[in-house]
This record gives C-alpha cells, sequence and structure tokens, in this order.
C-alpha cells in the first residue's frame, strides 16, 4: 500500500546516508547520549470494537552525527515498559504489564540560512514494537488470560526553523506529515483452555505532526528536549503527546 511504498522507498536514503557517514566519522563531530523518552495518547485507541490505552516510557541510547555544518543524522534505540496497561476486546477487559523496542533513524539538512535563523527539511523513520504476554480479565466470574501485540512504523517528513543562531541556545520548531502503520493482535482464553477467541486489527494513515524542540549549550555537552503532537485523527479519534530528552556528549 502508500505507506509501505512511502517507508520502503525512504529506507534505502537512510541507509545510503548511514554507509555515506560511517566512512568519514573518523574525522567529524558525533556525540552519544543517554535517551529517554516518553509517549501518551490523550485518549485510548478505538478501532473495530478494540479499545487500547497508549502510554509508555523508553530508556535507551542515541547516536548523533555532524557530517558538516547543513547536514545531521542521528539513530536512537531503546528498550520501553509499562507496569499495567488496559485492553479491551470482545467485551472484555485486560490489564497487565507491557514491553518492548523503539528504533528511530533520523536526516536533517539544512537549505537555507539567514544571519538568525535556517530553515531545514527533517525526515525520520520509527518503529515501535509493545509485547503484553500475561493479562488477565474477567467474564461472570471467570479469569481469562490474554497476550496483545502492538506494532507502529511511521515515516515522518517536516520542515522547520532552527533559531540557534539568533538565541545564545537553541530553539527550533517544525511541521509537516506523518505517514504511519498500525498492526495490532490480541487473544483470549480461559484457565482450561477451552474458550478462545483473538483479534486482529491492520490499518495505516496520514496525519500532521508537530514538533518544537530546545536546546541549552553547555561544556563539550547539550540538552536536547524535544515536544511532539503526532495526530492520528485519520484513524482514531486522538493523537500521541511525546516528551524527549537527551544529555549529549560531544567528542
Amino acid at each position: 500500500n502508500r505507506v509501505k511504498y512511502i517507508i520502503m522507498n525512504n529506507l534505502f536514503i537512510f541507509i545510503t546516508l548511514a554507509f555515506i557517514s560511517t566512512t568519514s566519522v573518523m574525522a567529524k563531530e558525533i556525540s552519544i547520549s543517554p535517551l529517554v523518552l516518553y509517549e501518551q495518547a490523550n485518549a485510548p485507541l478505538v478501532i473495530d470494537g478494540v479499545s487500547s490505552g497508549y502510554k509508555f516510557g523508553i530508556i535507551g541510547v542515541s547516536g548523533k552525527l555532524y557530517p558538516n555544518k547543513k547536514n545531521n543524522a542521528q539513530i536512537d534505540v531503546g528498550y520501553a515498559y509499562v507496569p499495567s496497561e488496559t485492553v479491551t476486546f470482545a467485551g472484555i477487559t485486560f490489564k497487565g504489564p507491557v514491553t518492548g523496542l523503539y528504533f528511530s533513524a533520523l536526516s536533517k539538512y539544512s537549505f537555507k540560512n539567514f544571519k538568525t535563523s535556517n530553515l531545514y527539511f527533517e525526515q525520520s523513520l520509527s518503529h515501535r514494537n509493545l509485547q503484553a504476554n500475561n493479562l488477565s480479565g474477567e467474564r461472570n466470574g471467570k479469569i481469562l488470560l490474554g497476550t496483545s501485540s502492538t506494532i507502529i512504523n511511521s515515516y515522518d517528513a517536516l520542515f522547520g526553523i532552527d533559531l540557534s543562531t539568533k538565541l545564545e541556545d537553541g530553539f527550533s520548531v517544525a511541521a509537516g506529515l506523518s505517514f504511519w502503520s498500525f498492526l495490532a493482535k490480541g487473544t483470549a482464553t480461559n484457565q482450561s483452555n477451552t474458550i478462545n477467541a483473538w483479534k486482529t486489527i491492520k490499518t495505516n494513515g496520514i496525519d500532521p505532526l508537530l514538533k518544537v524542540s530546545f536546546q541549552k549549550i553547555l561544556d563539550h555537552k547539550k540538552l536536547n528536549t524535544d515536544l511532539q503532537f503526532r495526530s492520528l485523527y485519520s484513524k482514531f479519534n486522538t493523537g500521541i503527546i511525546s516528551v524527549n530528552l537527551k544529555y549529549e556528549y560531544l567528542f
């Protein structure tokens, strides 16, 4: 479909960029930073009779490369965890912990520089794989067990303005579109395994995206904060708010 084509097409661009970057990494500025990311939908994700909460925290590592003044590339990898999440399907409400993996690859190109600011284009690919293998629920006084799996892939393209050249610390605003796909699977069974239910949901959408970034410059260090709102209103009656913190160590 259209979303898969866009994601795969731009994956080639990222692979090419990564290859070019690694050939000159020893001569360019790089940074490594711990990553802390929190995401939460402002309402449950509801589609085709299934309702699921969406919130999780991520701890990981981020690497950034600055080949020149106009370009930079970034890769984030993290582990996600939620102590308790709610999933409802087949008329049953389940609760339990959720774990997962997070991956993101980003490239940024400044195409127009001014004295006090610059204009840039940013694109990124992200992958979220969330698993809940120990859900529990109840119906008619009987304990039920459940599992769920959720995969969210997205390609984001944004245009923004960076005021870092004017301000002592960094500040930028960007807006664009997110091309995303959503795949969720759920199962439910009783303790004697005589009753089974399952559900699979697959959908995709194109929605607006807004991103505001702050940067505090320290001695050989940068504290970066990204605030982002990702709309999902094309298919879900909600959006996702995320807060991303990175503390860069420059080498």
